[in-house]
């Protein structure tokens, strides 16, 4: 990487400037949801994320409501079982 290079790198992601500074800068960015730029796409981090996060919603909202029905079920197996075992010995609810 020549020094040219480096020097607008560290221009862009703002690392030229001191270390106060750029914490005060990455708060106050923060407080605006500016989370700041991918280094790999050189993109926002929220238009890289938004996507993927929904997908990733979507995917464990339907495995919770699988797994919500198969527990369901094999509650309402045991609640059978334990109401058969119940009746075999005379015994009421």
């Amino acid at each position: 990487m020549t020094p040219a290079v480096r020097a607008q790198v560290l221009s862009e992601f703002g690392l030229d400037k001191p270390l106060d500074q750029q914490y005060v800068l990455y708060l106050a960015n923060l407080t605006h949801g500016n989370v700041g730029l991918s280094f790999f796409y050189r993109q926002p981090f929220w238009s890289i994320i938004g996507d993927r996060l929904l997908n990733s919603v979507r995917s464990d909202y339907f495995c919770f409501v699988q797994l919500g029905q198969a527990l369901t079920a094999a509650a309402e197996k045991l609640a059978v079982d334990g109401l058969i075992v119940l009746a075999q010995q005379g015994r009421t609810v």
